[in-house]
Formats: C-alpha cells, structure tokens, sequence
C-alpha cells in the first residue's frame, strides 16, 4: 500500500455518527484530497467532515433525493475546500448570511429538486468561479439570485424548467465567460441580458422545449464572444442586429425553423470561421449575406430547402475549405457557382437531385437551360486543391470530365446515382483517387488506357448490376495484364447466372460473350471477343448475319443437315455442320470477291470422299472424324486431295474408313493389284494400244478412244484435247505488273496463241468465283506472274486453286521471293518455273503453251513402246515435269495420243 492515497470514494454508507476521517485513517488516506460520498443516506454533518484537512474536492450525491439544503456548516470544517458537488438532493436554498466559504470556487447543484433561485442565494460563496445548477426542476431565478459573485466565469443552466431569465440576471457577474442554459424552455433571449459582460466567450443554448426568440442586438456589443450555438431551439427570425459586432468565430444555428435570414446578419462578423446553418427550411441565400466572412473556414448548409445557387451566392468566401450543401433540392448548379472558393479542400453536395452529367444539364442567365456533355465541365472545375468531392444520392448519369482533372482529389463519392457504365476516359485521374460508385445502375466497366506509371485508382462497384459479358472482355483482359490498377474492391458479377458471383479481377478473357440483339428469330447469335468470332447457331441457314463493327470471323453452326445446295450468309468465314451425318459434303456457290476464306468443319459425319470442289474453290476444311475411301476407285479424289491437303488443317488425324491414318496412304500404288491382274494380257494390251493409236489418227474417234481409256483404267479422268479447249492459258497477274504481263500477251497472241486475260475477257457483272473456274476449265494451264505484289490481287487465290484443280500453272517468276506466297501453295509442287527475265523467255513460252505446258492435256505426244510394257508391268501410265523438257520434242510423223498428266505421280521408269 502506498503511503497515503490521494483520492478515496466511500459507496451506500450511513454516516450516522461515525467521521469520514476515520475510514481515512483506516485506510492510510488521511491526506486524501479528493473524496467521493455515493448513494449517502443521510445529510452531511458538520461531524461527518472534522478533521478532513487536506480535502479539496468534496463530492456528494444522497439516495431517495434527500431533503436539505446545502451542508455550509460541514464545508466550513473543510479548510482547503476548492469544490463541493452536491447531487440528487431534495435541495432549497435560502438567503442568509453566515460564515463565508472563500475559498470554494466550484459549486454544484445538480440532478436534483432544486425548484427555484433565491436572491442572494449564494452569498456565502462569494468567490465562486464555475456555479454549475443543471439537471434540476429549475423554473424560476430571481433576478438578484446572482448577488455578490462578482468572480463568477462558468455558469450552467442546463436541463432544468426555466421560461425565461431576468434582463438583469447577469449584471452580477461581470467576469463571466461561459454561459450554458440548454435543454430549458426558453421564450426569449433579452437584448439586455448579455449586455456589459466584457470577458463572454461563450453561449450555448440548445434542445430548448419552445420557440427562442432572440431580441435585437442579444449577441451584439460583446467585445469577446467568440463562440455562439443556438440549436434546435424553434428560432424563426434572426434580426439584422441580432449578432453587430460581436467577434465571433463559430456560429451555430443548426436545427432550427430559419426560412430566412437578413443579407446584413454577418455583414461585421469578419473573424467568424464556422458557420452552421444546417437543418433548417432556408429556400435561398440572399445576396451578399456571406461575402464579409473572409475568414470562414467551414461552411454548412446542410438539410435545407435550397433549390438554386445564384452564381456570386459564395463571393467573398476567400478561406473556406469546408462546404457542406447536402440534402437540399439543388438539381442544376451554374457552371461559375463555386468559382470563389479557391482554397476549397472539402464539398458535400450529396442527397440533392443533381443532374450533372447528362442531357439537360447547364445553365443561363435565367432558368437553367442549355447542355453539358457528359465529359465536359461541371461547376467544380475550378476547385483545383478540392481532396473530398461528394455527389452521393443524385441523378448523376456520368462521370464529368473536370474531376479527372482535379489533381489533389483524394475521394470522389458518386455512391447512389444513375451511373451506367464505365468507360476508359473515366478512369484517367491526375491523382491517386477513391471513386465510391457503389450503388449505382453500371453494367460495364471499360478497360483503363494504358499509363506510363502504375497508378493508385480504387474503384468501389459493389452493388451494382454488373453484367461479365463481351462488353467487360477489356477490361478483364487489361486486368490480367496489369493486375495491380485499378483496385477493384467488392466489385462482382451479377449476370449472367453462370458468371453471378464472380469478382472482376478473377474473370476468365475467354469466357465472356454476348448475345447479339440483330440477330435471325430461329437463331441463337453469341460473340466471344477472346476470339474474335461471332458465332450463329441455327436449324437452317439464315439470309444474313448479325453486323458487328472490326475485323473478325463469322462461325455459322447449323443444327440440322443442311439441304444439298447450301448458302452461307455473306460474310460468313467458318461453316460448322459437324456431327451432322453427312454422306455427301453439300454444294456450296462461289463466293464473290474479295472474300475471306471459308472454312468448313466437317468432322464426325459419314462422308466418303473429299469436298474437293470446295477445297479447288479455296476454302479450308476438317475432315477428322470421316471413313473417306481410301481404294483404288478413290485414287483420283485421293491425288487432288494431296494436291490440296495444305487447305486440311487436321489432315494428319484424318482416317480412312477402315481405320488408318489417310496421311499413310500411298496413293501412287492404290490400283497396284488391279493392275497386275492384267499382266498376262500384256501382249493383248500392247495390240489393243496399236490399234487404237491407229484409230487416233481419225480425229472422229477420238473421243470414243478417250472414253475407253477411262474404262480401262489407264488414266483417272482425261483431259480435254486441245482442239476441244477454248483457251491455251489463263494469265493472272497482280496490278503492280499489268504493262509487263500485257507486253506478254501482245507477243505470244501474234504468235498465235488464245490468251484468257479477266480483265478483258470476263463478262462485265458476273460472279468473280464463276468466272474464274469457267476461265480454268477452258484453259489447258494458267499463267501465274510471280511477284511480291500478287498475294495482293484480289483473286489471285481462286484463280491459283481453279489452276491446281484443272490444268496446273507455269510460274514466271520476276521476284523469286515472292515464290513463299500463301496463295502459290495450290501450284508450286508440280509447277514448272520460268525467269522473267530469261531472253528467249517468249521462245519457250510458245513451245510449252503449244505442247500442253504442265499438266492436263498435254497435246499431241508420243507414246512409245516402253510405255505400253511399264504399264503391263504394273507401272502407271503417267508423265511427270521432267518429260517435258524442251530436249525432247514429239516427232511430227509419230504416232500421237493425248495423255493425262499428273504432278503427284512418279515419272515412269522408261524414258520417252
């Protein structure tokens, strides 16, 4: 135990005849200053205190509100007594004299039934400082109950009965600094009652039960009132003289019945700082009222009525950093409103019904006219030091673009507006900002531009309807890539069902799509950004497709087999018929040009052979899943599809109907064990050859020799004759080598040759895709000018697909680069190569264009014996590139035949 304890508190005791001092001895207390009497049953008697020398602050509070008055002949036992508090006490005081208590200067009087204030009533406490009566049934003070207390400072009349204070009350404590009286029933505040109080620095009346009427000039004339609240006490009217001179620095009149106020009230208050006029029914603010107060700092005008704003409403307010005008009925604010209040750090204008942002929105010299877009200025661009900007609970629709610009801004709340969406542009602060759009209507957030350095924005969308589909595909990408900015707390998808849940900084790119509104009525449209792909599921194929804005591939899935002539919509670059049960690829027409290629997913079906025509037309196929034939019969559909497998992108998964990888097939040696089978009749063979070479020379049977040829199964298909083809070659070439190509064609038609050019021979309006397989199949090969500049030609790719199908191409090759085009892939195995440049390039040209070029028909050849027994031997009846070298030309007199060539075919062991 320490050696003696300072303060000592003694709970529910009946003193009866026993002394405190006794049980501060008990306790090693004697030298207690502070003592506490709880719940005391009984007065206090002089008795009681004896010998309590060193207390100064003696504290009572009596059970069952005891009657009595207040113990002076126990204090006067107290000679070092500075306070006495005396509560919950049936007290009545009466005026008399008796010995004085000089040195107490704290008196309280509270939380009893002290019912009124004699005169004199405190005469024998004449150095009282703080005289603190609240919490009583107080309902009358007598004027001169105040008598002799010419020391008093603090004096607290709260929380009592009192209807009114006598004018001359106060006239006995000219010291006084504080005056308390809240919670009373205050009619009036009299001019007179404040008046001479020289050192009064603060009144605070409020929670008073009536209407307050303050008289002129109640507060005025008090050199130093600095601080000033009359709240909630039902004040209607304020006089221009209510305040004068008085140098006052906080002001409150919260929570009153204020529907006006006189444009002279502040006009002498230029030390004021604060000013509370919230919570009352001020419709507007007159002109000038503020524009004394350079030196206000803070500034509310909370829950009023306000409806407008003049613009000069706030001149004169150079200092104010605080503003607050929330929950009134502004609904537009003039662009200049807030010009003045350069130093302003803090504005609240939530819980109004602004409309900034949107159409409508601006102003005039009259009524509020005109429009502001929605990234344009609002009234608060000028607030360049605003931290705090709130515009919760309005009509807001967009985020103006001035706010970005605001580079101290610290917290944007736009909680409870009409947001929508997000976009780029709205994420571009100058500053490390908050943005509070909890609570708005936004469905999409935009992806933030890309920034130089990593920036601080939160973005607070809990509680919105956030809808995870093709719109958010950016900004789930942007987050991916730069997950640190923007802070995303609670922002989470509402829709779709399967996304619902999902926080935006966990969305999957891939999986966000949107159902396309101009879409046909049986289908189902969806586009998936992440692809790039607008997908149609449909029964049948629909007239047109859905028209989104960019570069990206059209999937069209059909859902039920197609009919066997099918028309894709325009624009259509993939065709699913997948899983269908197909037997027969359906036809597809020609495409127009220029179009994109076309690609067809046929896997899983039950095709048998090939869509070659599709593939010769340039489109793209999958074939896996099929049981293609893959025997003899098929070996011609099987060579084109060699030709062009480049076009099957899964060609090494796709099998044969007995089960093998098609890419293991030897097609050469398919019709190898048919062709022994007539081995024996090699001599027989050889006759038949002899004669029907002796038919070929009567032109009128040659088409019957060519027909048995067939059957016999020399060759797959033959070719036209020359004689029977309308043109030698088709030329293609780019437009880059338009005069070089036409000096060519000039050269070789005077020799005689029949040239197919599109760009003069084709008929004017037709189907490009048409004309171009029209053009291949009357043409024994084609012409192909190789330059950089040809996988620029707008159908440079069907003509060389047309050439690979029918006669193959001869290259003339100017740039021998441009040999790695795409678009040669169709040709280049088995084309034949000319320089460009070669000087007797002419020479050469004439002589293969009238020997056949390279493949197809190959003119008039000779067959030579050697031929006749590879083929009894088994060997294929076929010619290859190397026999048509210009050192082996066909004797005139020879006997001649026209024979198929075929590119994918080993040349034959006998040279010719």
């Amino acid at each position: 135990m320490p050696a003696t304890l300072r303060s000592l508190s003694v709970r529910g005791c009946d003193l009866g005849e026993e002394r405190l001092s006794c049980v501060l001895a008990l306790v090693n207390a004697t030298g207690a200053e502070r003592v506490a009497v709880t719940d005391a049953r009984t007065p206090l008697r002089p008795h009681h205190v004896r010998g309590l020398t060193a207390v100064r602050t003696l504290r009572v509070s009596v059970r069952d509100k005891i009657s009595m008055g207040v113990p002076y002949d126990a204090l006067a036992e107290l000679p070092d007594l500075e306070s006495f508090a005396l509560l919950m006490a049936n007290l009545t005081l009466e005026a008399g004299a008796g010995t004085a208590l000089p040195r107490i200067a704290r008196l309280e009087l509270a939380g009893g039934e002290l019912r009124a204030l004699p005169a004199a009533a405190f005469a024998r406490t004449p150095h009282l400082e703080h005289l603190l009566l609240w919490g009583n049934n107080m309902a009358a003070i007598h004027a001169d109950a105040l008598r002799g207390l010419a020391r008093l400072r603090t004096l607290s009349l709260n929380t009592n009965a009192l209807t009114t204070l006598p004018p001359t009350l106060l006239r006995a404590t000219p010291a006084l600094r504080t005056l308390h009286a809240y919670g009373n029933k205050l009619a009036d505040l009299p001019t007179d009652l404040l008046a001479g109080l020289q050192h009064l620095e603060e009144v605070k009346i409020f929670n008073n039960n009536a209407s307050l009427s303050v008289a002129a000039g109640a507060l005025a004339g008090l050199p130093a009132l600095r601080r000033v609240t009359l709240e909630s006490s039902g004040v209607t009217r304020l006089l221009a003289s209510t305040l004068g001179a008085s140098p006052l620095a906080v002001l409150s009149l919260a929570r009153n019945r204020l529907a006006a106020l006189p444009a002279e009230l502040f006009a002498e208050q230029r030390a004021l700082q604060t000013l509370d006029l919230s919570y009352n029914e001020l419709s507007s603010l007159p002109r000038g009222l503020l524009a004394s107060l350079a030196n206000l700092t803070d500034l509310s005008l909370r829950n009023n009525r306000l409806t407008a704003l003049d613009s000069d409403c706030f001149i004169g307010l150079a200092s104010l950093v605080r503003l607050d005008l929330s929950a009134n009925s502004l609904g537009r604010l003039r662009p200049d409103t807030f010009d003045p209040l350069q130093q302003l750090q803090v504005l609240s204008v939530s819980q109004n019904s602004l409309e900034l942002g949107g159409a409508g929105y601006g102003y005039s010299d009259g009524d509020v006219t005109g429009a502001v877009p929605s990234a344009g200025d609002s009234p608060f661009r000028a607030l360049k030091r605003l931290r705090r900007l709130t515009l919760s609970h309005n009509r807001i629709a967009a985020v103006a673009g001035d706010w970005r610009l605001l580079t101290n801004l610290q917290t944007l709340d736009l909680a409870y507006n009409h947001i929508t969406e997000i976009t780029d542009v709205d994420m571009e602060f100058l500053s490390n900002c908050t943005v509070d759009l909890r609570h708005n209507n936004i469905s999409v957030v935009a992806a933030p531009a890309p920034a130089p350095a990593p920036s601080a924005l939160e973005l607070r969308l809990a509680d919105n309807p956030l809808v995870c589909d093709c719109r958010m595909f950016p900004l789930a990408r942007a987050l991916r890539a730069a997950p640190a900015a923007p802070r995303l707390p609670g922002a989470v998808c509402a829709a779709p069902p399967a996304l619902a849940g999902t926080a935006l900084r966990e969305l999957d790119p891939a999986v966000l799509a949107c159902d396309v509104a101009d879409c046909d009525p049986d289908c189902v449209c969806t586009f998936r950004p992440a692809e790039r792909r607008l997908r149609l599921a449909c029964a049948a194929p629909p007239a047109r497709a859905p028209r989104i804005e960019g570069d990206i591939d059209v999937e069209l899935r059909l859902t039920a087999p197609p009919p066997p002539e099918l028309r894709p919509p325009p624009g259509v670059t993939r065709l699913d018929l997948a899983g269908l049960g197909l037997a027969e690829p359906p036809r597809l027409p020609p495409r127009p040009l220029p179009a994109p290629r076309l690609d067809l997913d046929l896997r899983n079906n039950s095709l048998r052979r090939p869509p070659l025509e599709a593939l010769a037309a340039g489109c793209g196929a999958l074939l896996a899943g099929n049981p293609l034939a893959c025997d003899c019969a098929a070996r011609s559909d099987l060579l084109r599809l060699e030709a062009l497998r480049h076009l099957v992108r899964d060609f090494e998964l796709v099998r044969c109907a007995g089960g093998g990888a098609l890419a293991g097939v030897r097609v050469a040696r398919l019709c190898v064990a048919r062709d022994s089978a007539v081995a024996g009749a090699g001599v027989a063979l050889a006759a038949l050859a002899a004669v029907l070479l002796l038919l070929w020379g009567a032109r009128r049977h040659r088409a019957a020799l060519r027909r048995i040829l067939v059957k016999l199964g020399l060759a797959a298909e033959l070719a036209p004759p020359a004689s029977e083809l309308e043109y030698d070659a088709t030329v293609c070439f780019a437009p880059a080598d338009a005069a070089w190509a036409w000096a060519l064609v000039a050269r070789l038609e005077r020799a005689g040759l029949r040239l197919c050019v599109p760009e003069r021979d084709w008929a004017p309006g037709g189907v490009i895709a048409e004309q171009v397989a029209r053009s291949a199949a009357r043409a024994r090969l084609a012409l192909v000018v190789v330059s950089g500049a040809l996988g620029e030609a707008a159908w440079a790719r069907l003509e060389l697909a047309a050439a690979a199908a029918h006669g193959g191409a001869l290259l003339l090759v100017r740039e021998p680069a441009a040999l790695q085009l795409p678009a040669l892939r169709p040709v280049l195995p088995a084309a034949r190569r000319l320089r460009a440049d070669d000087p007797r390039l002419a020479e050469r040209l004439e002589r293969a264009l009238r020997r056949g070029g390279v493949g197809g028909a190959l003119g008039r050849v000779r067959l030579r014996p050697a031929h006749l027994a590879a083929a009894g031997k088994g060997s294929e009846l076929v010619l290859s590139a190397v026999d048509l070298s210009p050192a082996w030309p066909p004797p005139a007199a020879a006997a001649d035949v026209d024979l198929l060539f075929d590119p994918q075919k080993p040349a034959p062991a006998a040279a010719l």
